[in-house]
This record gives structure tokens, C-alpha cells and sequence, in this order.
């Protein structure tokens, strides 16, 4: 069965501002969203979700405008009830002139991207996305989610200097296994993982992994880092 698609109006009853939207829900699960949003203070700063927190959930109500069988035709009848709500004098909650479909332009996408390089740059931000995932259990990865990763990084090859950044973002105590001492159980998983990796190449897959160490190997600059690295590590141990 086909499901539907609604245009439907929020209108703030304290000020007579207003909000227009689609959904394919029903309107009391989608104003629900838009309340859950709200009690969620760090996930949105949307202007009707703001409006929401500052005046109250029992401030706002919804009504239905229009249905129709495809989103594309509720979206651009969307579009069409923002320009007529204006023309009618509301004052809208909506950020854009609709009909996005919640899809982001290339600019918008630019923005973010530059915003959260910056953000990335505080400590203080690193350190609270670092809290907030402590204690998080993630399940195992399915077969498929694997194949999809290894097939997205399937002839993707690292420059010198995204190596030499990789490096140094994860070198010593930026380590996130920096100063951590693994169990025999951890380091039995560890071999028996590698060993099953290696069960699982073909014979030219094993020949190509071996001469592309090789290659690797007869670079001084990489032997020169292994080497560094690992007086590294046994003067920190000597010094434990």
C-alpha cells in the first residue's frame, strides 16, 4: 500500500507565528518529533524547534492542509503554502522556501564541512565527543556492512603525506592504546584474527602482500620510522 504524504501548518498560539511541513506520519507523530527534538537541547537548533523549547510544547498546534499520493507533489505544494502563508502575513518558523526534501545544497554541505574542521580544532570539542561515546556498546559488523567498507576503500591508495598526518595524529600518547597493557586473551584474539585473514587470501593475493612489504622495506625512510617507533616503545617500557 502506497503511504501518503501531508502537508501540514504549525501555528504558535502565544505569537500567531507558524511553521509548514511534510510527513508522511501521521500529524500527532510528527509534531511528537518535532517536541522530542526540542527536550533534546544539543541535537537542534532549528527555529521551531528553538520556539518550542522558549514557549512550551502546549503553545503549539497542528493542522492538515493538504494530502497527496507522492512526496514530490507534497513537497511542491509545500513550497506553495510558505509563499501563501507569507502573503497572508504569518511570520514563519520555516529557514528555506521549502521543498528541499531535507537534501543539502553544495554551499550548505561547505559550510558544515568548515565548521566542524574548525570545531575539531578546540580540545574541548574533541574531549566531549570522546565522553560521549565512552561506555557505548556497538554490536558486530554483518558480512554485508564489511563488504561495503572494504569495497569503498578498494583501490584507494594513501599520499605520502596523508600517511606522514596519520602518523603523527596517532603517535604516542595520542595513541588511543597509548600506555594500555593487553591481556593474553586480547593478544590470542589478535593472532587468531590475522592467522584467519591470511587463511582467507589466495596465493597471489599472499605473493602481492609480500612484495608490496618488501617494497616498503627497502624505503630508508620506512625503516627509519619502524626503528624510531620502536625505541619508542622500549623506552617507554623501560621506563614503566
Amino acid at each position: 500500500m502506497t503511504t501518503k504524504t501531508s502537508v501540514y501548518f504549525i501555528t504558535n498560539i502565544n505569537n500567531g507565528h507558524a511553521y509548514v511541513g511534510v510527513t508522511k506520519h501521521s500529524l500527532q507523530k510528527r509534531l511528537n518529533g518535532h517536541l522530542s527534538l526540542a527536550r533534546k537541547r544539543h541535537k537542534s537548533n532549528r527555529p521551531i524547534i528553538c520556539a518550542i523549547r522558549k514557549h512550551g510544547a502546549e503553545s503549539f498546534c497542528i493542522w492538515l492542509l493538504e494530502t497527496f499520493e507522492t512526496r514530490i507533489e507534497a513537497l511542491e505544494a509545500e513550497k506553495r503554502w510558505i509563499i501563501r502563508t507569507r502573503e497572508f502575513g504569518f511570520k514563519l518558523y520555516n529557514a528555506t522556501d521549502g521543498g528541499e526534501d531535507g537534501s543539502l545544497t553544495p554551499e550548505t554541505k561547505t559550510r558544515i564541512s568548515k565548521a566542524t574542521r574548525e570545531g575539531m580544532k578546540d580540545p574541548k570539542v574533541r574531549q566531549k565527543i570522546i565522553d560521549g561515546n565512552l561506555g557505548k556498546k556497538r554490536g558486530p559488523m554483518s558480512d554485508d556492512h564489511k563488504e561495503k567498507i572494504r569495497q569503498a576503500n578498494k583501490g584507494h591508495v594513501m599520499s605520502e603525506e596523508q600517511k606522514e598526518k596519520l602518523r603523527i595524529a596517532t603517535s604516542g600518547e595520542k595513541n588511543p592504546n597509548w600506555g594500555r597493557k593487553r591481556s593474553d586473551e586480547t593478544k590470542k584474539k589478535s593472532s587468531d584474527s590475522i592467522k584467519r585473514a591470511w587463511a582467507s587470501l589466495t596465493p597471489e593475493e599472499r605473493e602481492a602482500r609480500c612484495t608490496k612489504t618488501r617494497d616498503a622495506m627497502s624505503n630508508p625512510d620506512v625503516r627509519k620510522r619502524i626503528s624510531d617507533r620502536t625505541k619508542e616503545a622500549l623506552e617507554k617500557k623501560k621506563n614503566d
